[in-house]
């Protein structure tokens, strides 16, 4: 039986403390990040956070809106970083993306992967209209502030294009967390804290050193 005949809601507030809700979202990553979403059920989730899957429609209202939450609540730590960062004040807003992308998606390393494999599929795919959703509306601000980071006085070395270090950005941050598996066993590489740690400092050198006057 399909999950939107198993569940029904329970009536009046549920006694769980919001942990529910939070272990709920925990699991559904896990599980969205392992499995194609058609695969993943809200049994599934349910029995995986040790919950009655009344707990899921009482939260999150059906599968849709479980993963929904799950993708803004991955994101929301880098959007509020984001949010209050002023381009040009001094603190180098590009290093403080970069910074804060590592810390944010070393919790969850295959989330970046998720995103990717979900704008993969045909556009009327439920995952890749609620990833687009979510992305337009934090894209605007994350473009606008780097964007105009890049565009302030001073910051960029003489000679340096906006546009290409916009990209450049853009591969330090996310191509270590969608790089194929195979590709980096190939290479020696595994994608652990240390790894990620180390790899951010040097990514910050080399910021400093090639694009940042």
């Amino acid at each position: 039986m399909a999950d939107s005949e198993d569940v029904t809601r329970a009536p009046g507030r549920p006694q769980e403390s919001i942990q529910v809700r939070d272990d709920l979202i925990h699991h559904a990553r896990l599980l969205f990040i392992a499995q194609p979403y058609e695969k993943v059920s809200l049994r599934m989730v349910a029995n995986a956070a040790g919950v009655n899957m009344a707990m899921i429609r009482y939260y999150f209202n059906n599968k849709a809106g479980l993963f929904e939450t799950m993708l803004r609540d991955s994101l929301s730590p880098m959007h509020k970083v984001i949010e209050g960062a002023t381009p040009g004040n001094g603190e180098n807003l590009l290093l403080l993306v970069l910074t804060n992308f590592y810390q944010v998606m070393s919790k969850h390393k295959n989330f970046p992967r998720l995103i990717s494999r979900c704008m993969q599929l045909p556009k009327d795919a439920p995952p890749r209209v609620i990833v687009e959703k979510i992305m337009l509306e934090h894209m605007p601000l994350v473009q606008g502030k780097i964007k105009a980071e890049l565009d302030s006085d001073g910051v960029l070395q003489q000679g340096t294009s906006a546009q290409f270090s916009y990209f450049s950005l853009l591969n330090l941050m996310v191509f270590p967390f969608v790089a194929p598996p195979e590709m980096l066993k190939l290479h020696g590489i595994t994608i652990d804290d240390d790894f990620l740690s180390n790899l951010l400092e040097h990514n910050i050198r080399l910021l400093k050193q090639g694009i940042i006057n």
